[in-house]
């Protein structure tokens, strides 16, 4: 008896792999492409757009405005008073 189970769960197993392979290698394949790509392309149209604010005319001065502090107001203790 014991062999019949071990017939039947080695039959079983190899129609398990067919069908694994027949559908499934395919659609992991398609599902990984998906995967790259809609991972990937967030950080390629991030690229492109540095690329593109840093070919700008006076990309330079925002770039130091924006990186560079005036102390002078910092150094002011005022809060907003709109009272």
């Amino acid at each position: 008896m014991n062999k019949k189970f071990q017939k039947y769960f080695s039959e079983r197993k190899i129609i398990t792999i067919k069908a694994i392979n027949s559908i499934g290698i395919t659609k992991i394949n398609v599902y990984l492409k998906v995967v790259y790509v809609t991972a990937l392309f967030p950080y390629l149209i991030l690229v492109l757009f540095l690329i593109r604010g840093v070919s700008l005319d006076g990309a330079m001065i925002g770039i130091r405005y924006f990186f560079i502090p005036k102390w002078e107001k910092l150094l002011e203790a005022k809060v907003n008073k709109e009272f």
